[in-house]
This record gives C-alpha cells, structure tokens and sequence, in this order.
C-alpha cells in the first residue's frame, strides 16, 4: 500500500497520487468528502484525476459524507460511469440517513465490473430488515433535508466558536470538524473524556495537535461547548 499525505490544507494531492500510480497499482482510494479533514475534491479537479488514471486502475471514490455537502462544485458522480469504466463509487446508510448499526452501504458502477465483484460477496451480508429500512429511508428525503440544515447550522456555530478563539479549523463538508488546537491530542481527548464528551484525538489520524469533533443536536454540541472551556486554558 502507498499512502500520499494529504496537503497541508488537508486536501487529497491528487498529483503527488497520479505519480504514485505505477505498474503495480490496482485500486486509487478517494474519500470525497475526505475524513478526517472534510475537505472535498471538486468536480473539474476530480474529472482531470480520472482523465489520467490508467484505465486499469480502479478509482474507489469514497461518499461517505456526501448527503452533508453544500459546495456547489461537488462532483456528480452517477453521470461520469458512463465516461469511466474503472469508477466504482460507495455509499452509505451509516451518516446521514441514520441507519448506522444496520451496517448498510453499496457500490455503484458499471454493470461489467460488478458482475466480476459479485461473486466474492458474502451471500447474506445484509439482512433483510436492513434492507427494508433502507429503502423506506431513501423515501424519507424530507429528513434528509432536515438533518442537512441542522447540521450545517451546527457546524457553522462550531466553526465560528473555534476560529474565534484562534484555531484553524479545516474547512469541512461533512458532520465533523478537525481542529488544530496546537496541543496534543490524546491529552484533549482524555480531558474531556473525563466530562462525559468523547472525541477523537488528531493522533492515530496523522494530525497530532488536532481534535475531530463530531456535531450533535443543539443541546449536545453546548455540554461540548461548556467542557472544552474548562479543559482548555
């Protein structure tokens, strides 16, 4: 596996990537949005990578997060499978449909290669109910909408609480912000673990004077609020 660190704007570099390509490589991984950044790749940037990545490698983009996205040059993936046959593109029911202990997501790409994928998956990797709830939460947009305005005026709100106190905040499209506090983050973390707040040290994910905090309701990112004030002096 070759890893390529990301920029220190916290985006995927996608040249250093292209260069990294070599007669070996079989899958290019994307996370667009990128976790743990929440940095995102834009359709002109992505359609230029795709433009030079061998045919015979596999570009995996990644969507994890893309219901919480607002950027309006977000790429439209669906429409670029009829360009590029080595694009296979991951959802999830895991974020913002709610359904994460369900353990449901799926791949999408050309008909070809998941005729040659199908085979290797498991033949009950998901359960019926989760199916089932999958589709009733695909009916449900209007909870989608909802969750997405929620979240958005959330991440706002924390963002701006950050910046104000003079941390550089990344600049995410997703439902987490990290933060680069210029401490160590293990010791954040364990601080507020001790008030009741878990969040996740920038340590295990390369950035290690950062936090990743996850938005929550109103009410829960305030008991955030409240505690990251009293650890931090």
């Amino acid at each position: 596996m070759i890893e390529v660190p990301v920029t220190a704007e916290g985006d995927h570099d996608l040249e250093r990537m292209l260069a990294a390509i070599n007669e070996d490589t079989r899958i290019v991984w994307v996370c667009n949005p990128n976790n743990p950044t929440g940095n995102y790749i834009n359709e002109e940037e992505f359609v230029s990578f795709l433009e030079r990545v061998p045919e015979n490698v596999l570009v995996v983009s990644d969507e994890a997060y893309l219901e919480y996205v607002e950027a309006s040059d977000y790429p439209a993936t669906l429409p670029l499978l009829d360009r590029f046959s080595n694009l296979l593109i991951l959802r999830t029911f895991s974020k913002m449909y709610g359904l994460a202990n369900l353990r449901l997501g799926f791949a999408v790409g050309q008909a070809d290669f998941i005729r040659q994928v199908e085979p290797i998956r498991p033949p009950f990797n998901t359960t019926t109910f989760a199916q089932e709830a999958a589709v009733r939460a695909l009916s449900d947009q209007a909870f989608v909408q909802s969750c997405f305005e929620k979240n958005k005026v959330e991440r706002d709100r924390l963002r701006t609480f950050f910046e104000e106190k003079g941390y550089y905040v990344f600049p995410s499209q997703t439902n987490f912000l990290l933060v680069d506090l210029k401490k160590n983050g293990n010791d954040v973390f364990q601080a507020l673990m001790q008030k009741g707040i878990i969040i996740r040290s920038g340590v295990p994910l390369g950035f290690p004077s950062c936090i990743r905090v996850s938005l929550g309701t109103k009410e829960e990112n305030d008991q955030f609020i409240t505690a990251f004030e009293d650890v931090i002096v």
